[in-house]
């Protein structure tokens, strides 16, 4: 009987589990893919493959047919013609690479999130697969990033999911564990990973508690005060980062976050950031060669053997400045149709999806490999409003059942 009924449960939130898996499988796996370097490819073909395939058997028990819903259908139709078009009329060389991460970091998740019903659930199955993920990976830094890569992929790709898991289990199920995972996450990543994740932490700190903290007259409060401590700080961040460093070493921890920032206030930013200045001189430059309608993508890859490290400079250098007021209209209208979505699950994934996205994007990803990014955008643009109605009526009753 207990076999049955986890079975039918497993059956029924497939989609769900699918989706949390494949947001976190590729940091699972990446031990097994440094072992077997030889064999990484076949290894990531298979494990999408087998998603995709395991996708569509367990709909077919579930429900004895195939679902394909045609709007998110129609959102990966046109970004493949679009690369389609640069392909044929820009040619690129690095167009092939980017229709290879597009399918493996957009369309995939895409077609998986196009079947979600319960966020509620989707939440619970992210924020466990997160803090799984990070405490896999909570020591590598003592062993110099020798799974994680770098200081850079330690904190976008492993501490900062396990503290968005930890802000989960707070604020969304009022588990008082939550705190302890968000502050252990939180730490790690100050310390040891880079200042992009750790803002990003701290910005959606922020919001999760302007979001669901109803007393306005608290949240204006503990605003007020927060912003005479960011004052007193921001006037004397050379004397605070100085303490911190001492304090820290003193326990025998090196921070390289702190260390960073601080060279970077005392003058010594043009050693630390002149790589990712040049880039973005770079960028800039060829903008201005091609203004109206950019490079076409993947040329900046192509010629500089990596991207921009900023997401607007990415579409200006590929797109000009017609891909700058399209990214910028789409952006808004998403924002505006997340404000009004009424359920409060779906709403604070998409919040999850964009603040983890957006942020880190704007000083190092690019957005092709960026899973949040497309989820985010076809979840936003891929319902009709009344489907959106709809579906919010549906979980409410599944959470009131709950």
């Amino acid at each position: 009987m207990g076999a049955i009924y986890w079975m039918k449960k497993v059956l029924k939130e497939r989609n769900e589990i699918l989706l949390a898996l494949y947001m976190t499988i590729f940091s699972l796996i990446k031990p097994i893919l440094i072992n077997m370097p030889e064999s990484s490819t076949l290894i990531l073909a298979i494990v999408t493959g087998g998603i995709i395939g395991l996708e569509l058997v367990l709909e077919w028990i579930y429900t004895k047919k195939i679902n394909v819903c045609i709007k998110y259908m129609f959102f990966i139709i046109i970004v493949y013609l679009w690369l389609l078009c640069e392909m044929l009329f820009r040619n690129n060389s690095a167009i092939g690479e980017i229709i290879y991460k597009f399918s493996i970091y957009g369309a995939i998740p895409i077609l998986i999130c196009s079947k979600i019903n319960d966020y509620k659930k989707l939440l619970w199955l992210y924020a466990i697969f997160s803090i799984i993920n990070g405490l896999i990976y909570f020591f590598d830094p003592i062993n110099s990033y020798e799974i994680s890569g770098d200081y850079m992929n330690f904190g976008f790709s492993q501490m900062l999911p396990a503290f968005t898991g930890g802000i989960i289990f707070l604020f969304i199920f009022k588990k008082k564990y939550g705190v302890i995972f968000a502050i252990v996450f939180f730490i790690q990543m100050f310390l040891y990973a880079n200042k992009g994740a750790t803002i990003c932490a701290v910005c959606l700190m922020a919001i999760s508690y302007i979001f669901f903290n109803d007393n306005k007259k608290i949240v204006l409060r503990r605003a007020f005060i927060i912003i005479i401590l960011l004052c007193i700080v921001i006037f004397n961040t050379d004397g605070v980062c100085e303490w911190l460093i001492e304090t820290i070493k003193s326990l025998n921890i090196e921070t390289y976050s702190l260390i960073t920032f601080l060279n970077m206030l005392q003058n010594n930013g043009d050693k630390v950031y002149h790589v990712r200045t040049d880039i973005w001189k770079s960028a800039i430059q060829l903008f201005n060669q091609k203004t109206i309608i950019g490079n076409g993508i993947g040329y900046f890859e192509a010629n500089f053997n990596g991207y921009t490290h900023n997401f607007f400079l990415d579409i200006a250098v590929s797109s000009g400045l017609i891909g700058i007021i399209i990214i910028m209209f789409i952006l808004v209208i998403s924002i505006k149709r997340m404000i009004k979505i009424h359920n409060i699950y779906k709403k604070f994934f998409l919040m999850i999806m964009f603040v983890i996205a957006f942020i880190p994007m704007m000083f190092s990803l690019t957005y092709w490999t960026v899973m949040p990014f497309w989820i985010y955008l076809a979840i936003i643009f891929c319902s009709k409003k009344e489907e959106v109605l709809e579906n919010e009526r549906r979980n409410e009753d599944i959470n009131r059942k709950l």
